[in-house]
């Protein structure tokens, strides 16, 4: 008889003893479990059977034996899912509806766009005057800051449309019973400097504040007109005639100023060093002082001047004024 009979002959009896051992096996459900229940059926197998039916042959004693047992352990193993993937199948998962509701996420809010105020060209001044004649200290003086650009101020006090009288803010008292006025003004100016390349001429509102003019030596303030007129030919060179101004208590004041600047193309026209010729009633007077004048992005001309008597014991006292010019028709000129 070969072998492989004597082999046979002694599975088939196992078979039979095998099978109710491997259903203990997939019940016990683990793998400790089914070595102890396979190690009885183990015993059972007679040492001398085997070596009767392979005792000849090594290959079959190793090779039935693991031929006939290693399946049966993997099924057990198999089944009871001690062996394979450790999570279920996607397809084997009970589906259930979600009580959740969808999650939207939402891209970051944009904080709003902040549009950064447009630049200007500004330029600031300080008018002060002091009232009292000369002697006991009365003077007037203006300071007018550099051109620099500066956002758009929200509101101007006295920037109108109004171009029958002066523009730029009167002076105010710094304090009850103080002898100082003073006035500070901001003037937006135009992008670049607009003075007619040919000249100007064109009437202007003129306000005038005397320090020492008045009944018993008081300040006095004046009001009316003149005419401005400028030429631009390499330097700037201007006059203001026709002065005619009225005082609240009739007093007069008439008379006329010129004036120059060596630098031209600018958007201030500054004198440091004008001349002013006064008739303020009966008193005629010399001054000299600081003017200037610009064009605004109105395209409408206004200007400061501070004045003091030539004659330092004349008791008239120091002068402070401004004028603000008509728009700039094409009479004025034709622009740079």
């Amino acid at each position: 008889m070969s072998p492989w009979h004597k082999c046979r002959q002694i599975a088939g009896p196992l078979v039979a003893v095998l099978m109710p051992v491997s259903m203990t096996v997939s019940l016990t459900g683990s793998l400790t479990g089914s070595l102890l229940a396979l190690m009885p059926v183990l015993m059972l197998v007679p040492g001398h059977q085997s070596a009767l039916a392979c005792d000849s042959d090594t290959a079959c004693r190793i090779g039935e034996v693991d031929r006939f047992f290693l399946p049966l352990i993997a099924a057990s193993l198999m089944k009871d899912g001690l062996v394979g993937s450790s999570q279920p199948s996607p397809d084997a998962l009970p589906v259930t509806p979600s009580a959740l509701k969808p999650v939207i996420i939402k891209p970051p809010s944009q904080p709003p766009s902040q549009r950064r105020p447009s630049l200007v060209p500004v330029v600031k001044l300080l008018h002060q005057l002091e009232t009292g004649d000369l002697v006991e200290g009365g003077t007037s003086r203006l300071i007018v800051g550099p051109t620099r650009s500066s956002a758009r101020p929200a509101d101007i006090i006295w920037e109108s449309d109004r171009h029958e009288a002066v523009r730029l803010p009167p002076l105010g008292q710094l304090a009850p019973g103080s002898a100082i006025w003073q006035m500070e003004h901001l003037a937006i100016l135009p992008a670049v400097p607009l003075w007619p390349l040919d000249g100007l001429a064109m009437p202007v509102s003129m306000r005038l504040a005397c320090g020492a003019c008045g009944a018993k030596g008081a300040m006095n303030h004046f009001s009316g007109t003149a005419q401005l007129e400028m030429l631009f030919d390499g330097l700037v060179i201007g006059w203001i005639d026709d002065i005619d101004l009225v005082a609240s208590d009739g007093m007069t004041a008439t008379g006329y100023l010129s004036f120059s600047d060596a630098r031209s193309g600018q958007h201030v026209v500054e004198d440091r060093f004008a001349r002013m010729f006064l008739k303020i009633g009966e008193d005629e007077t010399n001054f000299q002082g600081s003017l200037a004048t610009w064009m605004t992005d109105k395209k409408l001309v206004d200007g400061a001047l501070s004045m003091v008597p030539v004659d330092r014991l004349n008791g008239i006292g120091a002068i402070a004024g401004h004028f603000s010019g008509a728009p700039c028709t094409p009479d004025c000129g034709v622009e740079n």
